[in-house]
């Protein structure tokens, strides 16, 4: 099942009119679900009748974009969840099963963001999943759940408006609280998604405190900040700016190796996750930029981590078989053989490999050097 096919515009308006009974319409989120549901029709609508060119393919990412944001910022309107009606997090979970293989991912992650949010909102105490929770929750929800969970925790600490090291302290205590020690990483990177694009003055702040206290920090922070170029709103809209310049900012904005690694990977990582049905799309990337992405492992390694989780937050999901499979363009030279050595070959390792306790679940938020995890998996 997929968002715009059922999310068509004559349910959005049956929902708008329903719901205008209640008031429900007027508050804010409602009226920005709304405008999403609408806008992913008119994206369905506007690539349907292009013809097969580039044209098509930025509004097919620019609708695989507006779907995955969607899913993860509008989940309770989705679920049919309410903060009145009394739901566990496992029940939410099992909601998630009607949306399809692709998109339960998404929905997961919203979930973990949006039980976090309303702990915050009504000061609950205690741990955000509990160790019964989590015994209770299938396996493949709790890298999304906590990636989630990051996310929220990171803006209610920054609403705070503390200086930087004080709200990368207290976010920091927050996550090793709640978080599975396995999965600390992917709670940790969320920060600089949330930070390069709500908070952006706090970017090089909090870049430099990073460096000099831990640079494992500064890596998980930067990895997420290369995740947040991806989802930053400018690189939304097609034609003001392609999703392909938000790369050259991942090149720009990073003050060391060491961040653009990170940066690069962390884009990548969310531009593979999108667009995972649309090979094409990541095809596209790479003719535009693949002598660039060809110097170094980080398109690589930010590829591996991304097909690594979604074998694990998706087992029953084809789109990594399909991925595969794909044949690029012949007419493009050197396409064929960039898909191969980039692509094909770091999605066959992907396939074979398990994190363990050195290559753990939550290492994959960060830049290593990819032979690394593939000596971990026995791999050549």
């Amino acid at each position: 099942m997929h968002v715009d096919q059922n999310l068509s515009f004559a349910a959005t308006m049956t929902g708008l009119l329903r719901n205008a009974f209640s008031l429900n319409c007027f508050s804010p989120r409602y009226m920005m679900k709304t405008a999403f549901e609408l806008t992913l029709q008119s994206a369905g609508v506007l690539k349907s009748i292009l013809p097969e060119s580039g044209d098509k393919l930025v509004w097919q990412e620019f609708q695989n974009k507006l779907q995955a944001f969607h899913l993860f910022e509008h989940v309770d309107f989705i679920l049919g969840i309410s903060p009145n009606v009394s739901l566990n997090l496992p029940e939410m979970v099992s909601r998630t099963r009607v949306l399809g293989s692709f998109l339960v991912p998404w929905a997961t992650e919203g979930l973990g963001h949006y039980c976090t949010r309303l702990r915050a909102a009504n000061h609950a105490t205690g741990r955000i999943m509990d160790e019964d929770t989590m015994k209770r929750l299938p396996p493949e929800a709790m890298v999304p759940l906590h990636t989630g969970m990051g996310l929220a925790l990171a803006e209610t600490v920054l609403a705070r408006r503390l200086d930087g090291p004080s709200s990368a302290e207290m976010f920091l205590q927050l996550c090793r609280e709640n978080a599975s020690p396995q999965l600390l990483g992917a709670t940790i990177e969320a920060l600089g998604l949330v930070v390069r694009n709500l908070y952006p003055e706090l970017l090089n702040p909090l870049s430099q405190h990073f460096w000099q206290a831990n640079q494992e920090l500064f890596e998980y922070f930067w990895h997420g900040v290369g995740r947040g170029i991806y989802f930053w709103p400018m690189n939304f809209l097609p034609y003001w700016s392609t999703p392909w310049q938000g790369y050259e900012t991942c090149l720009r904005e990073p003050p060391n190796d060491l961040a653009r690694r990170n940066a690069v990977a962390g884009f990548t990582w969310a531009a593979t996750l999108v667009n995972l049905e649309h090979p094409a799309i990541i095809a596209s990337f790479l003719q535009r930029h693949g002598e660039h992405l060809a110097a170094d492992d980080a398109f690589a390694n930010g590829l591996f981590s991304a097909l690594v989780i979604w074998l694990g937050c998706a087992p029953s999901d084809t789109s990594i078989g399909n991925l595969l499979q794909y044949q690029p363009d012949p007419s493009h030279p050197g396409l064929h053989q960039l898909w191969e050595t980039q692509l094909r070959k770091t999605g066959e390792a992907a396939l074979h490999f398990r994190p363990d306790s050195v290559n753990g679940t939550g290492a994959l938020f960060r830049y290593h050097p990819l032979s690394a995890f593939r000596l971990s998996a026995g791999l050549p």
